[in-house]
């Protein structure tokens, strides 16, 4: 089923899923709802698909996957899906270019975060619920290396990318991959990778690797924000091909860890503090804000006179007056 609606935005999508729930008349806001993500997640979902490319159309296809296509020559121009998981987390997954999702294998990213980056990370997320909690050490005689460190360390999440294959072995130009995770609290991360493929000694295979982590929406009934957001940026000396076919496995399995890649460059790191959320629907808001403050309590609300101060009835008799006060 084709969506007729051309250069389509995934604000329109979650003012549909928001502003009209029963009346939503597209399938990405349809989807959407059948979800019924917090409204931190759906702002957060809102933000990552952002607007789609003009000239693009998209189309709905089984296992609730979006296809884009060019609206002249409707070639394959790429693919996203929306779903969640056990733990309440939900998972964007696009691909932009002439590749596309291969379900049956999955890749680790040989890229493992320095102590610097790690801790960056860690602020960013504490108190959240993407944090992950710390794996306990491995065995004296379990393998070493890069990966194997990362994945004991702190609380940045570790994951896996889906493989993917190129819908024409000849084909030319860019492959780009995402893939986001966000909580119910708003918290998260997403990971990008971009490659080439078109290699010339002059411009050698590489794989461009962008992670983000969010900390949780924030709210004071009139703003919203995200305390901080972090960004890794890196360079790894590896082509696409060489990535699909060395470090994926099996859906459903755990890659065995490898050496990671030494970037050439170093990673590239930038901290945000007190971003803004754009353009909060008054809907969501009204959600996201916190609850309002107890009402003060006066003199008047605290309960009766304490009896000592309460003044004796006009048919009780009056007690006696001390006859000696040295005492009082």
């Amino acid at each position: 089923m084709q969506i007729g609606v051309r250069a389509c935005l995934a604000a329109g999508f979650l003012a549909a899923a928001v502003v009209n729930p029963a009346g939503a008349d597209n399938p990405v806001a349809q989807a959407i709802q059948r979800l019924h993500l917090s409204p931190q997640q759906l702002l957060s979902v809102r933000d990552f698909l952002g607007p789609f490319s003009r000239g693009i159309e998209i189309e709905a296809a089984a296992g609730g996957t979006f296809v884009l296509r060019d609206d002249t020559s409707m070639a394959y121009a790429g693919e996203f899906s929306v779903r969640t998981q056990s733990d309440g987390s939900v998972v964007v997954e696009r691909v932009g270019g002439p590749a596309t999702i291969d379900a049956e294998h999955v890749v680790t990213v040989p890229l493992a975060l320095d102590r610097k980056s790690r801790g960056l990370v860690t602020d960013v997320l504490v108190n959240s619920q993407a944090a992950k909690p710390p794996q306990p050490a491995p065995p004296v005689d379990a393998p070493s290396g890069p990966l194997v460190a990362a994945a004991v360390s702190s609380a940045v999440p570790v994951g896996q990318l889906p493989a993917l294959k190129l819908v024409d072995p000849k084909a030319q130009g860019t492959v780009s991959q995402a893939r986001a995770v966000f909580f119910r609290d708003g918290s998260g991360y997403v990971r990008n990778i971009r490659a080439s493929l078109t290699t010339t000694v002059a411009a050698p295979a590489t794989l461009k690797v962008s992670d983000r982590y969010f900390s949780p929406i924030q709210s004071d009934g009139a703003k919203v924000w995200r305390p901080a957001i972090v960004e890794l940026e890196v360079d790894l000396p590896i082509g696409f091909t060489d990535l699909e076919s060395r470090y994926a496995c099996d859906t459903g399995t755990t890659c065995k860890p490898l050496h990671a890649l030494t970037p050439a460059t170093g990673i590239h790191l930038i901290k945000w503090t007190k971003q803004l959320v754009a353009s909060v629907p008054p809907q969501l808001l009204a959600q996201i804000a916190p609850p309002p403050a107890p009402p003060a309590v006066t003199p008047a609300d605290s309960g009766p006179a304490p009896a000592a101060q309460t003044p004796p009835s006009e048919t009780a008799p009056t007690p006696a007056s001390p006859q000696n006060n040295e005492n009082f």
